[in-house]
């Protein structure tokens, strides 16, 4: 098994699309086929499908909590990319460190609240 997509619904649309561009995801915008949908952002990064749309606000799980998905990511340099997650309007909520394997990494928080690990590969 393998992860092919990523599906984020957001009530912070413009914002998560720019966090996630800030990380290297090449998202598109695409015209909306039915007017009532509205835009929504799409692309492909590391044979991953990323699609962005607009929703309703609701409430991101707690990280440490059940319900939560924390889905990691490597960068190429973590000081770079925790940066980039600043300038994007992402928190960091892990500092980093070095992980049981000797890799460094942290854990952000993208504009919604939903939490990703960055590890330094």
């Amino acid at each position: 098994m393998r992860v092919i997509s990523l599906v984020l619904r957001t009530a912070k649309l413009f914002a998560t699309v720019r966090f996630y561009r800030a990380l290297g995801v090449p998202l598109m915008e695409i015209p909306a086929v039915d007017p009532e949908a509205g835009v929504h952002y799409e692309g492909t990064s590391d044979g991953i499908q990323w699609a962005v749309h607009a929703a309703p606000e609701g409430d991101t799980p707690d990280r440490l909590l059940g319900g939560a998905l924390v889905p990691g990511f490597a960068v190429p340099d973590l000081t770079a990319a925790l940066s980039l997650v600043r300038e994007a309007g992402g928190l960091i909520v892990v500092a980093p460190s070095a992980g049981s394997d000797g890799h460094a990494r942290a854990v952000v928080l993208d504009p919604e609240g939903r939490a990703l690990e960055l590890l330094e590969l």
